[in-house]
């Protein structure tokens, strides 16, 4: 499955005119490992994505974006919460652990109210 990491990838490589083994080469992974990654198949670390967000000059905005779609198709997105007391900690956790089952006019409320329309 092709994710929205694996699009904006390829986008980004099509649009610069890049070929696959020179991205991989320039970030000092395999071929294999990118198409891999394009497709969904792998994980990619920060720092490989830093390495392509700089390869490429992408600006705060578009790096902000690459990041965003590698946590998505990671699977997992990591906030620190060590600024946060140990109350605010466990509000935070139970909101996160019910969110799915929170209904979508409820969850467009919340995305709304904080001014995240448009992440989804």
């Amino acid at each position: 499955m092709i994710t929205s990491l694996g699009k904006r990838l390829r986008k980004l490589r099509i649009d610069k005119g890049i070929v696959m083994y020179d991205l991989a080469k320039a970030i000092n992974v395999s071929s294999a490992f990118l198409s891999a990654v394009e497709r969904g198949n792998k994980k990619i670390s920060d720092e490989k994505i830093l390495q392509i967000a700089n390869y490429f000059k992408l600006d705060e905005a578009e790096k902000l974006n690459l990041q965003k779609d590698a946590d998505r198709s990671n699977g997992e997105i990591i906030i620190s919460l060590s600024d946060y007391s140990d109350e605010d900690q466990d509000g935070i956790l139970a909101f996160a652990r019910q969110y799915k089952d929170l209904s979508d006019e409820d969850k467009n409320s919340i995305r709304s109210y904080f001014g995240d329309r448009n992440d989804k």
